[in-house]
């Protein structure tokens, strides 16, 4: 099945390496039923912690647990990577992951993005496609594929063929940048820069698409290989799932009494370890800090958000490799699926799996959220070389294509 929100067969290594050490068994850390409602989003599952449970479920929290999330959610800023790290270790992940969520949700600058993405939900599961778009406008939707999809492509997704498909039914130009499928992180972010500059030279305005690992070769693309005056044309980036600054799990996978298992799976099929080593965190998170952002690009995260209980068999293994650094999905952390100066879309109940009974209508819904805006939008034709860092601190006004 082939849809948005599913990722490719993401580390292969780390999956093989999981299955051999907990035969069958998806290790779910939520112990206690928990019902409630977070930032007007519905959660029925299991939770790790009483206090998780509590602030699911609406009850008095600590007092440290309430001045940390009410002042977040009175000025409207993203959380930070010290709180989540305090929350998990003086309480839980799922304490920090409820936290996390509602603070995400309150983000000024997200807000109204988050209700348009409610909104097409409801509208694409009533008519199971995309609102005709004005193509009027030369737009193309550019699709960073995921890892593994020539190999996987067909099962996981990872092509993007379904919406390819859908695009071109709405009359929207759309194509897949041919990345190599386990090369590094640096490598194809040249090949995806190079790609984007023939869209320029083409006249073409773009809006850049990525999933899970290719997010951090579009961050690269953007943010270090082209300089802003060449990315003009590039109106907004989507990252799903963005596996922006690495993967602890792969960290884990790749250390030193293991690498030989992986570096043997991957052998068998006929690739070596260069995709898997570029998104170790020490690589990933030194050279996330050097990137600059062009000040026009409307930067939109779509960030899956699982509660313990919600930690798929797929995703049980990463989560436990993780969990003591804070909420994440299985593959990544949360926070650091965050762009600096973007606008985040936040997805309760999923880990980095998306294993979502309506993951291909809402991965249209997502598709239809940012052809909207941008089909309004005027198009920024300025060649001045303003750029921001990879800071997570919002700019004093949201940047946004109205």
């Amino acid at each position: 099945m082939k849809h948005l929100l599913s990722t490719p067969r993401v580390l292969p290594i780390l999956i093989l390496v999981a299955s051999i050490s907990t035969p069958g068994c998806a290790l779910n850390h939520g112990t206690l039923r928990a019902r409630g409602t977070i930032a007007d989003r519905a959660w029925a599952t299991r939770v790790d912690h009483a206090v998780a449970r509590d602030y699911l479920e609406g009850r008095p929290l600590p007092l440290e647990v309430e001045e940390i999330r009410s002042a977040h959610v009175a000025d409207g800023s993203l959380p930070t990577k010290p709180e989540l790290t305090y929350l998990t270790t003086r309480y839980s992940p799922d304490v920090a992951t409820l936290f996390f969520m509602e603070a995400a949700s309150a983000h000024d600058p997200s807000r109204l993005i988050q209700h348009e993405y409610a909104d097409a939900v409801r509208r694409v599961m009533q008519s199971g496609e995309i609102s005709e778009i004005d193509s009027s406008m030369p737009l193309t939707v550019a699709f960073a594929p995921g890892w593994f999809y020539e190999t996987y492509g067909a099962e996981t997704g990872a092509d993007f063929q379904r919406q390819l498909d859908q695009l071109a039914r709405v009359g929207i130009p759309a194509e897949l940048i041919q990345t190599d499928e386990n090369g590094s992180v640096e490598s194809n972010a040249e090949i995806i820069a190079e790609a984007l500059l023939r869209l320029r030279r083409e006249g073409r305005d773009v809006l850049v698409v990525s999933g899970s690992k290719s997010g951090a070769e579009v961050a690269v693309a953007l943010g270090d290989v082209l300089p802003p005056e060449e990315t003009t044309h590039i109106l907004a980036w989507l990252s799903i799932g963005g596996v922006h600054q690495g993967s602890p799990f792969a960290d884990w996978a790749l250390n030193p009494t293991i690498c030989w298992l992986s570096k043997l799976h991957l052998g068998l099929q006929g690739f070596d370890l260069e995709g898997a080593l570029s998104l170790q965190t020490d690589r990933r998170q030194a050279h996330f800090r050097r990137l600059r952002f062009p000040e026009h690009l409307l930067l939109v995260s779509y960030v899956p958000v699982p509660l313990s209980g919600d930690i798929s068999d797929r995703g049980a293994f990463g989560y436990s490799r993780m969990r003591h650094l804070g909420p994440n999905d299985g593959l990544t952390m949360l926070a650091d699926q965050l762009l600096p100066g973007g606008l985040a879309i936040v997805e309760p109940g999923v880990d980095h799996y998306f294993d979502h009974p309506d993951r291909e209508l809402r991965s249209l819904a997502l598709l239809e959220v940012l052809l909207t805006r941008l089909g309004a939008a005027t198009p920024t034709n300025s060649t001045e070389g303003d750029s921001r860092t990879a800071s997570l601190e919002p700019p004093s006004k949201p940047i946004l294509l109205e």
